[in-house]
C-alpha cells in the first residue's frame, strides 16, 4: 500500500536534494554557469552582503549545464521559463525528452511507482533556461494509521479531557 499523496513546493533555493552544475559561485561560473536572480533584484542591508528581493530562480544558456532533485514520491512538475527546445528533462536518468515549455510548465512526470527519483533538467544551448520552483508529489503516511493513532488518542488521551 502507498502511502496518502501530498505535494510540496521547493523553490529554486530550498534546501533540499537539489544539485546545480557548474554550481552557483563557482570559478566555472562566473559568466556562463547558474546564476541566481531575484525578481526585485538584491538589497542592499549596509552589512557588505545584499538579500535577494522578491522571488528567486536559477538561469543559464550553458550547454550541459544540469538541475538535478531527488524526491521520494510518485510525480514531479518543473516550473520557470525557456524557449522550445533550449533544455531536455529525464526521470531516474530515462531517456532524455526535449523541452516543450506550456505557461509556466517547463516538464513534469506522474504515475510513477511510490520511491525515490531523480529528475535531471539538462540545458541544450540556444537560449536561457530559467528554473524557479519545483514541486513534487511525496508520501505522508498510510490512512489506517491515522486512524488507529487517532482513536488511541481518543480512548488514552494523554491530558484530562472534561472536569474531574
Amino acid at each position: 500500500m502507498e502511502p496518502l499523496p501530498y505535494n510540496v513546493t521547493l523553490s529554486s533555493q530550498t534546501a533540499c536534494n537539489m544539485r546545480y552544475d557548474p554550481a552557483p559561485g563557482s570559478a566555472v561560473n562566473q559568466t556562463t554557469g547558474w546564476t541566481v536572480s531575484y525578481t526585485d533584484g538584491v538589497k542592499d542591508l549596509g552589512y557588505g552582503n545584499g538579500i535577494g528581493v522578491g522571488v528567486d530562480f536559477h538561469q543559464t544558456s550553458l550547454v550541459n549545464a544540469t538541475m538535478e532533485l531527488d524526491w521520494v514520491g510518485t510525480a514531479v512538475y518543473l516550473y520557470g521559463k525557456a524557449d522550445m527546445g533550449s533544455y531536455t528533462i529525464s526521470v531516474d536518468d530515462d531517456e532524455d525528452i526535449p523541452g516543450t515549455p506550456v505557461g509556466g510548465l517547463l516538464g513534469s512526470k506522474s504515475g510513477l511507482p511510490y520511491g525515490s527519483h531523480k529528475i535531471t533538467l539538462t540545458v541544450t544551448g540556444g537560449s536561457l533556461v530559467s528554473f524557479q520552483y519545483a514541486e513534487a508529489t511525496i508520501g505522508i503516511g498510510y490512512p489506517q494509521y491515522v486512524i488507529n493513532f487517532s482513536l488511541k488518542l481518543l480512548l488514552n488521551p494523554p491530558f484530562p479531557l472534561g472536569p474531574k
